[in-house]
């Protein structure tokens, strides 16, 4: 029997959560995403959501990067 789309979704979002928490507990606290937002003025503002938008992303980039090489070590230690 399958489960509810809204289930599925679900399960993936926790699942993503619980390997964002484990990948961030890896690393150290200098290195951790830092929520840094400074508003000064329209430009200020934009230019902090672009800075913003890229930590995010190199973030993303990281985390994807972590779960590449610990599935590839899963892999390795099943041979």
């Amino acid at each position: 029997m399958k489960r509810p789309v809204s289930e599925n979704a679900a399960s993936l979002d926790l699942a993503e959560e619980v390997m964002r928490e484990k990948i961030e507990s890896r690393r150290p606290a200098t290195t951790r995403a830092s929520e840094k937002t400074v508003l000064v003025g329209d430009e200020g503002e934009l230019d902090a959501k672009a800075d913003d938008f890229i930590n995010r992303f190199r973030h993303q980039l990281k985390l994807q990067r972590l779960d590449s090489i610990m599935r590839y070590k899963e892999a390795m230690q099943k041979i």
